[in-house]
C-alpha cells in the first residue's frame, strides 16, 4: 500500500512543478510594464526666433487612463519624459509669456519620440 501511495505522490509532483513553472513564466513574460523602460518623449522647446525656453512645462496625459506626467525644461530648453506607457497622449506645453500649445502624440512600444516645439509669444 505504501508503494501505491508513493506512486501517487510522484505522479502529482510533475503537476506541481509544471504549475510552478507556469507561474514563473507568467511573471517574467514580456509585458507593457517592461516597455516603460524604453518608451519616452524628449525634445527641445524654443521660441519663434529659435531661442531656447528654459523652465517651460510639458505635460503628457495618457488618454486611455488620464495618467499625467509633468516635467520642466532645463536651462538649454531640453526635456525628457522617461518610462511612459505606449498609447495616445495629449501634450500641453506652456511657459510664462507664451501661448499654450496642445498637441496629440501616439507612442508605440519602445519608441523614443524626439520633438522640437516652437512656442509663440502670447498676444
Amino acid at each position: 500500500m505504501r508503494t501505491s501511495h508513493s506512486l501517487l505522490l510522484s505522479a502529482r509532483k510533475p503537476c506541481h512543478v509544471c504549475l510552478l513553472l507556469l507561474i514563473i513564466a507568467a511573471a517574467f513574460r514580456a509585458s507593457p510594464a517592461q516597455d516603460l523602460d524604453n518608451t519616452s518623449i524628449a525634445g527641445r522647446i524654443v521660441d519663434q526666433h529659435n531661442a531656447v525656453i528654459a523652465d517651460a512645462t510639458i505635460e503628457a496625459v495618457l488618454v486611455r487612463t488620464g495618467l499625467s506626467h509633468k516635467i520642466k525644461t532645463n536651462p538649454a530648453g531640453r526635456f525628457n519624459l522617461h518610462h511612459l506607457e505606449p498609447g495616445s497622449y495629449s501634450l500641453r506645453i506652456s511657459a510664462a509669456g507664451f501661448a499654450e500649445l496642445k498637441q496629440n502624440l501616439v507612442l508605440i512600444s519602445a519608441q523614443k519620440a524626439q520633438l522640437e516645439i516652437t512656442l509663440y509669444l502670447r498676444t
